[in-house]
């Protein structure tokens, strides 16, 4: 919402991804179709640029296993020319998106995993 009210004239910039199953069979159903895990939250694509945002509650405590799909996804962005971040803030979400010196942090996520964690505090 916030998004929409600061920016109107981009109207159609950001979206979301629901990407969860309803059931066993329509989780089936999705992967045939090439769904995958790990796809962002949020997606932006403006003049040109594509940048994915994953949402993470600060403080909040994710398993290793579940954010190594985050990370392939992240990856596969950033090696197709976007740009990958996982954001713990509103403000932070608008730094991603107005480039103002925020750095992927796609790297330091992936060193606590490789470093033998089970879990991730963000």
């Amino acid at each position: 919402m916030e998004y929409s009210q600061r920016n109107p004239e981009k109207h159609g910039t950001l979206f979301s991804v629901a990407n969860r199953s309803l059931s066993g069979r329509d989780g089936q159903t999705q992967v045939a179709m090439g769904m995958i895990a790990g796809v962002s939250d949020l997606i932006h694509f403006e003049n040109g640029v594509f940048t994915g945002c994953e949402i993470k509650v600060k403080g909040s405590t994710h398993k290793s296993s579940h954010l190594k799909g985050q990370i392939n996804w992240g990856k596969s962005i950033l090696n197709n020319g976007g740009r990958y971040f996982f954001v713990t803030s509103v403000e932070q979400f608008f730094q991603v998106i107005t480039n103002t010196g925020v750095k992927t942090n796609l790297d330091e996520i992936e060193k606590e995993i490789a470093s033998g964690k089970k879990t991730i505090t963000f």
